[in-house]
């Protein structure tokens, strides 16, 4: 997981702010396999513009589209066949949670022919509001001395 935040850290420069959280799964941004979705959060001390470390975790999705149900068909021959592709998005942004957004991304495998779009999005939200949610534990513990 580690390959995806230095990735994100490169690719996004200085463009994070608290607030914001990031979403991934691109094989060429870090990502193990597209059903792997990575939520990344930067984490700021006061009076600091940048962050000063990054809390990550990894959720596998049961379904993100692509030309089979369960994403991970194997007889794809291109990387969207297998479902969304991401290799950055800021799915809260200024503490903003980019509902729009991610069913557009959610439904970007249905573009393509003969693929559909993630067949569970509800799932979906409601699984990255709880990655990111999962990631506000350490800076939450932190701000109060308790890590």
């Amino acid at each position: 997981m580690q390959e995806a935040v230095k990735f994100q850290i490169q690719y996004l420069g200085g463009d994070v702010r608290e607030g914001d959280v990031i979403l991934s799964n691109h094989p060429s941004a870090g990502g193990s396999h597209l059903p792997d979705l990575t939520v990344i959060t930067p984490v700021f001390y006061p009076e600091q513009e940048k962050p000063v470390f990054f809390v990550a975790n990894r959720g596998h999705h049961a379904e993100i589209g692509g030309i089979s149900p369960g994403s991970m068909p194997p007889f794809s021959k291109y990387l969207w066949q297998e479902g969304m592709c991401v290799k950055s998005f800021k799915l809260v942004q200024n503490g903003v949670f980019q509902e729009e957004g991610l069913v557009r991304l959610l439904e970007s495998p249905g573009t393509q022919p003969g693929s559909s779009g993630s067949r569970n999005i509800r799932d979906n939200i409601s699984d990255l509001r709880a990655q990111v949610a999962a990631n506000q534990k350490v800076p939450a513990c932190q701000g109060v001395g308790l890590c």
